[in-house]
């Protein structure tokens, strides 16, 4: 191989032109041109798409965007990124799956705000789509038809076939669900205050009785005057600490302790407050801090007693921080 046709090889290399183009301008064959290059230690010579697919793969072009923008089908851009050394990762990969997904609504639908509305349409009709996209991991502002809020939904949510709720319309939902059992709880009450004073009765068939809770004096058939006396007093009973009979004296009620001690918490030397209470949105009742307790001088876990003489009052906050230490 002579010294001036491999530098007529080297020239014409150097130009940009290819194996074949070489060949026919040196007048030999392509192998010949070949084995030249290969002496030389020339690298294969890069055609004018594999050029254009490597430009743009150094912008960061997926494979299908540099499919659209060359006008070849996607395979044949995934071996020629992968034969000029630069093939797609994971993350390309995906992002031109997501964006093959658009571009299939585009062609069945039309515009791409007419493939938002009609998706919603179809997957979730008690929501109007605003803006934004579902391809992706953007973000669709959407409309409820119910309450006319707009919510901010992912488009991972959105692309699901789970049925999407308003937190707006959820919340109203629930706040009508608890005025509904207030007003039963109402009617109720006043249904059997109605049905009490509608009695026909004489004077001498009113049956007075003494609240064992709360000592006032009532007329009915049950054995305490309300609800809150009949907890209280079912609640003391299932204390296990209170329920053995040598610490018992089922004498003790927190009314009467409240009375005997004037209303003043031992503990700190302030008023104790009935009316610090509060009721959750199951008609749960919740003690405040100024709610009064019964406290044990002597604690129970101890060995103190259920008696007149080891009880005081206090706060139920006061109450809660002494616990079971013994206060002198």
């Amino acid at each position: 191989m002579k010294i001036s046709d491999c530098n007529n090889v080297k020239k014409f290399y150097d130009l940009g032109l290819n194996d074949i183009q070489i060949a026919e301008q040196v007048g030999m064959s392509i192998t010949w041109v070949r084995n030249a290059r290969l002496e030389l230690g020339l690298k294969k010579q890069l055609t004018a798409k594999q050029k254009e697919v490597l430009e743009l793969r150094k912008q960061g072009k997926c494979c299908v965007e540099i499919a659209d923008l060359l006008e070849i089908e996607g395979k044949n851009v995934k071996v020629i990124a992968k034969k000029v050394g630069m093939p797609f990762t994971e993350e390309e990969k995906q992002r031109s799956i997501e964006i093959g997904k658009i571009k299939a609504l585009k062609i069945q639908y039309g515009n791409i705000n007419d493939v938002q509305i009609r998706f919603i349409e179809e997957h979730h009709p008690s929501w109007i789509w605003v803006s934004g996209t579902h391809g992706g991991n953007d973000y669709m502002e959407l409309r409820c038809k119910d309450c006319n809020s707009v919510v901010r939904k992912s488009a991972v949510a959105v692309r699901k076939s789970k049925k999407m709720i308003c937190p707006v319309c959820l919340e109203s939902r629930k706040q009508q669900k608890i005025q509904e059992r207030e007003n039963e709880r109402i009617k109720r009450q006043q249904e059997k205050n109605e049905r009490f004073w509608s009695q026909s009765f004489e004077q001498s068939s009113f049956d007075w009785k003494s609240c064992p809770e709360c000592g006032l004096f009532f007329v009915g058939k049950n054995k305490y005057c309300s609800d809150d006396c009949k907890r209280k007093s079912l609640n003391r009973k299932m204390d296990h600490r209170i329920r053995k009979k040598y610490k018992s004296n089922t004498d003790i009620t927190l009314k009467k302790l409240f009375n005997r001690d004037k209303g003043v918490c031992w503990l700190c030397g302030d008023k104790c407050d009935y009316e610090d209470y509060s009721r959750d949105e199951k008609g749960s009742f919740i003690a405040g801090k100024n709610y009064p307790s019964i406290d044990h001088v002597y604690p129970l876990s101890k060995g103190g007693l259920h008696a007149w003489n080891n009880v005081r009052l206090a706060h139920f906050y006061c109450n809660t921080i002494k616990s079971d230490k013994v206060v002198s």
